[in-house]
């Protein structure tokens, strides 16, 4: 092995900057250096779309570009020792955080940012399977962008079209490394996981390994096995997958990398075998190095040992810029590479264009999961069970009914710090879709035993129904004989002196920061012990103490106050369902999937935000506009909501309390847009309706669809709109004239005409927004079919605004420019574009691309300020210009 022991530079004082705006900066601290071998790994699992770093913790706050500019510095590194370096990521990228969660579609931006790092093998978690969208996305994006790179052992794909089953990827690679010329043979598994969308196949391992193409490759007996995969380290399926390549090979070298279980942890299965796990959530950064694998003929005798004998080293980085400058030997100036500031910046574009850090509120306090203990006033899970529930768990038709409401500890993902609550936050703290489900009138007799069962992980549930999956997955680990510091109680003053005495011990053979005391104070992270040891951690903690929390919690709500109900609501998050009958039954219930029915409208994420909006005092500069409120129970209609604009639109009246209807003419972006917000806001406010605005017949169905379910109509958005490909009139032909024209003019004028006859039906006035672009007032921002569309929308409104106004009905033009993911861009793919791109670029040499383009949620945002009846009233027959002034004239 090759021990690092330059000391720590004089040039690595200076503070190390965190990448994104607002992360906190990294703490300088002790550090153990890296041991490089013949073949070496930096390895990543259960990211959750944290690539924006921990903007909140110091030693987790490098994103996904540091790591970028880190793993091109490591690459060189290996070059220059003769040795290998590859990059592993196990799987669970989606689901987490606000980057990927909180885009339309979702991963919007994720699967892009993440891309841009080069990863040598790979494979697919549990959260990438849970949806059939994320299952598509990564059969149809990750899986092509990696190529040979990724590995499915046992995952399948069904196709959409045909309806057939094949392997996600390739079952096994065989590759030779670049410097050292190893021979490898590499398997990528998922654990035997069973919540998968119906679009997706996971194998059993037992059965996987019985099938032929896994006896062929344990025939090829390569210098190296490495076996990647979506399981925890102490997880029955790696000891299944190793006793099969034991039985086959007894002798060859065989590395394991895993994941799932949200832990850093490191398992010896023989002495030529071993495996690691890297954390969660981009706070680790796995190291591993392999020496004394046969083939050395590339090797550098003066880097690396001559021993015959294999060896292991393994490090878990912390993720932060401090750490990343010592291991490569680099600092502030030397650091960063062109690429990865380049992915930092699309990073920080990202989470702006999400509006990730509009604040709900502030939290008085910092709130743990298991770093306090439950029950306690700072424990997130006592917070919930006992102030968020009894305010946000009613149903207001049985408002006074008593009811328990239940939750599994394993749907809250991360602690809250005190401070700025913020759309990612919610993300952060609770990233699934679950909803409120309850069985009515249940006798408490029966009810009052459904907790202590659920958390008693008893038998009745059956394999099936592991309980461990109602808790998180880092307590799932604890089954497995991984070392979690527990608080057992008061320790005695010899145990403190001897815990003392290991630090000074473990302090001995690590790298001070320049200027620090002999003994620095620690700040408190993971203290990892695992097979190798307690000197696993590159940075040296002040250990953290963890308690035990219950599988699920239970709010018990409008109880009365002396003795117990006779009957009660059994509420529950639909997530915890398959757990809940059975218990029930167990307990003397006779009670089936029938019998649940939907409690109330919006997810957990959802009523989590909606409490501490209204309990913990924010940033009034972030709150909603008041004018909000005052779409609460409003009925609007967007055109074109499928996706851009639209989709943003109709998100934004959902969460100002309006009821939607949602049409497009594209039944694939229907769908989807369906099943997101419903999962976001229930199905009672939303109507999903196909329509084609050019079609007549197909309008009035909308306008009575609308009205009937709804009971009324207030707004309509005119958003639908196609572009065309700067054709002036002497190149573009009649056909396209008439598309253009059709969708972008007719289609207004005939929602307009239906919703106007609506409106006066319903006696009550309303308001139509029509949404143009800067073209209505410039003859070069589109071609000839486009522009004069556009000048036809101005005069549109105009005229309706002057026809309609004595009788309440306002219209409105509302003329955004460039704006990001719309089918503006569609434009550029013609053979005009360019010189007409030129030519509106000069009327504002300013223009840059990705920055002077709006971003849909801007733009809605300022929907809905026109949909307020008054501002309506003012501004009404008006064509308003929002273009962050591009172009000037």
């Amino acid at each position: 092995m090759i021990p690092r022991s330059t000391l720590l530079g004089a040039s690595l004082a200076i503070v190390a900057k965190a990448s994104q705006p607002g992360a906190v900066e990294p703490v300088a601290a002790p550090m153990r250096d890296l041991t490089w071998g013949q073949l070496n790994f930096l390895h990543t699992t259960d990211t959750h779309g944290w690539l924006g770093g921990h903007l909140l913790e110091p030693q987790y706050s490098a994103d996904w570009g540091d790591y970028v500019s880190f793993a091109e510095h490591m690459r060189k590194d290996a070059d220059d020792k003769g040795v290998d370096l590859l990059l592993i990521d196990t799987g669970d990228r989606v689901e987490g955080n606000g980057l990927y969660d909180a885009s339309s579609p979702k991963g919007l931006f994720q699967y892009d940012i993440f891309a841009e790092q080069r990863i040598d093998l790979i494979c697919t978690g549990n959260h990438e399977l849970y949806q059939r969208y994320s299952a598509d996305r990564e059969n149809n994006t990750t899986v092509p962008h990696y190529k040979d790179n990724y590995i499915a052992s046992n995952l399948d794909y069904i196709d959409p079209t045909s309806g057939e089953r094949h392997p996600m990827a390739q079952r096994y690679r065989r590759f030779k490394t670049k410097n050292q010329g190893l021979d490898v043979v590499a398997f990528g598994f998922i654990f035997d996981f069973t919540g998968n969308a119906n679009n997706t196949v996971v194998q059993p391992v037992a059965e996987t390994i019985k099938e032929d193409w896994f006896k062929e490759a344990m025939l090829l007996k390569p210098d190296v096995f490495i076996v990647i995969g979506h399981v925890g380290m102490r997880m029955k399926e790696y000891e299944t997958i190793f006793d099969a390549m034991r039985n086959e090979d007894w002798n060859t070298p065989i590395v394991f990398f895993g994941g799932h279980a949200h832990v850093r942890d490191a398992r010896s299965f023989d002495s030529r075998a071993f495996a690691m796990a890297s954390g969660r959530y981009l706070e680790t950064i796995g190291w591993m190095s392999v020496d004394g694998i046969k083939g050395k003929s590339k090797r550098s005798t003066d880097d690396v040992s001559a021993e015959a004998s294999i060896s292991f080293s393994r490090r878990y980085i912390d993720n932060n810029l401090f750490g990343m400058y010592h291991h490569t030997n680099r600092n502030a100036s030397t650091f960063p590479t062109e690429h990865g500031q380049k992915v930092s910046a699309s990073i920080t574009r990202a989470r702006k264009a999400l509006d990730l850090d509009y604040t709900f509120g502030c939290a008085p306090r910092t709130l743990w999961m298991s770093r306090a203990q439950f029950p306690s006033k700072d424990n997130i899970y006592s917070w919930i069970q006992d102030e968020v529930f009894p305010q946000v768990v009613v149903n207001e038709e049985r408002k006074g009914k008593s009811r328990i409401a239940i939750m599994n500890s394993g749907g809250i993902r991360f602690d809250i710090f005190k401070g700025k609550f913020t759309r990612d936050s919610t993300y952060i703290v609770s990233p699934f879709t679950s909803t409120f489900k309850y069985i009515p009138d249940v006798p408490y007799s029966i009810a009052s035993k459904v907790l202590p069962i659920l958390n008693s992980g008893s038998r009745i549930f059956g394999e099936a129904l592991d309980h461990r999956f109602l808790d998180l997955p880092e307590q799932m680990s604890h089954s497995h004989g991984i070392v979690v510091e527990e608080e057992q109680g008061n320790e005695t003053a010899e145990e403190e002196e001897q815990e003392e005495e290991q630090q000074r011990l473990e302090l001995r053979n690590v790298q001070e920061p320049l200027g620090e005391a002999s003994e620095p104070t620690l700040i408190s992270g993971y203290t990892t012990k695992d097979d190798l040891g307690s000197d696993g951690d590159d940075t040296v903690h002040q250990a953290i103490k963890f308690h035990s929390i219950p599988n699920c919690i239970q709010a018990e709500i409008e109880f009365p106050k002396e003795g117990s109900p006779e009957t009660v609501d059994v509420v529950f998050i639909d997530f915890v369902q398959p757990w809940v009958l059975p218990a029930l039954k167990f307990s003397g219930g006779d009670y089936t999937e029938a019998d649940v029915k939907d409690y109330m409208e919006g997810t957990l994420t959802y009523k989590l935000a909606e409490w501490i909006k209204n309990n913990w005092d924010g940033d009034s500069n972030n709150r909603p506009p008041a004018m909000s409120s005052s779409l609460q129970g409003k009925v609007v209609i967007v055109t074109g909501s499928g996706g851009g604009i639209g989709r943003a639109t109709a998100e934004a009246y959902l969460e100002a309390g309006a009821n939607v209807v949602v049409c497009d003419i594209n039944m694939e972006r229907l769908v989807d847009v369906q099943n997101e917000l419903s999962d976001r806001f229930g199905d009672k406010r939303t109507l999903v309706v196909h329509a084609d605005v050019t079609d007549e017949e197909s309008v009035k169905s909308l306008m009575a669809n609308a009205t009937a379910h709804f009971g009324g109509l207030d707004v309509v958005v005119n958003n639908a709109g196609v572009m065309d490909q700067f054709e002036p009139a002497a190149a573009l032909d009649r056909a396209n004239w008439d598309r253009i024209m059709a969708v972008n003019l007719t289609g207004p004028f005939l929602v307009t005409k239906h919703a106007v006859q609506r409106f006066e039906a319903l006696g009550k006035g309303g308001t139509i927004i029509n949404i143009g672009s800067s073209g209505s007032h410039h003859g070069m921002m589109g071609g000839a079919a486009f522009t004069a569309s556009q000048h036809g929308l101005v005069g549109l409104t105009k005229n309706t605004a002057g026809f309609y106004g004595r009788k309440g009905i306002w219209c409105i033009a509302l003329m955004p420019g460039a704006t990001e993911h719309t089918n503006w861009l569609d434009a550029f793919e013609g053979p005009y574009s360019r010189d007409s791109l030129m030519f509106a670029q000069g009327l504002c040499p300013g223009y840059i691309a990705n920055e002077t383009n709006l971003v849909p949620k801007t733009v809605a945002k300022y929907i809905l300020f026109l949909s307020d009846d008054e501002v309506a009233r003012g501004a009404s027959g008006s064509s308003i210009v929002f273009n962050k002034n591009w172009p000037v004239k």
